[in-house]
């Protein structure tokens, strides 16, 4: 679990909120310890208007933004589960106006699924770090 990513993630999603408060807003995650700690910052600080999910879960669906918590960061050594082409496939492929990766950038391009992805995002200086 990582407390720190999962709280940005809820506060951009608050902030797409406020900003287009008729689009759809999505925090997910590929990891269930995760969800659930976004979950129950939600409901601690009475946030209803941002949906929470697994990655899995997300799997066919759509929102107009999504913001994918990878939870995982250096410290972590166990990755295979962000890396598997399937999930990363659902993963940038569920947002029809706006995807926002919050995530360790460093860990990330050591990824053979998402190393070609960040390496286009840079090109097209779509990554804020």
């Amino acid at each position: 679990m990582n407390k720190e990513q999962a709280e940005i993630s809820i506060q951009i999603a608050l902030q797409l909120k406020q900003f287009h408060p008729d689009k759809s807003v999505i925090v997910v995650s590929p990891y269930s310890k995760q969800n659930e700690y976004v979950k129950n910052c939600s409901k601690i600080n009475d946030i209803t208007t941002v949906e929470h999910s697994s990655l899995d879960a997300l799997q066919g669906a759509e929102r107009d933004f999504v913001i994918l918590n990878l939870t995982i960061s250096g410290k972590q050594n166990n990755n295979t589960f962000i890396n598997e082409n399937g999930r990363f496939t659902v993963a940038v492929t569920r947002a029809r106006l706006g995807l926002i990766i919050v995530g360790d950038l460093i860990l990330m391009q050591k990824l053979c699924s998402w190393k070609q992805f960040i390496q286009m995002l840079k090109e097209k200086k779509n990554i804020v770090h």
